[in-house]
């Protein structure tokens, strides 16, 4: 499954919404070094299904006007 970004997503929002974790989502999208510098409009990896863990972890956000604030 695919999943476009959009502008002000957060890995931390798309995982969740997605019954993953962000750990999870980088690890299908190894081209992401950075889950705080995501791009609006490219597309991620969603692998098959979540582990169902709630592994939610803080705002990691786009580069393009997401919530990028450390916890």
């Amino acid at each position: 499954m695919a999943y476009t970004i959009k502008s002000g997503d957060t890995l931390s929002e798309i995982a969740q919404n997605n019954n993953t974790s962000v750990a999870e989502i980088m690890a299908s999208n190894p081209n992401i070094s950075n889950a705080n510098d995501i791009k609006a409009g490219a597309s991620l990896n969603m692998g098959s299904s979540g582990s169902g863990q709630s592994t939610y972890q803080g705002n990691f956000g786009t580069s393009s006007g997401g919530s990028s604030q450390e916890q």
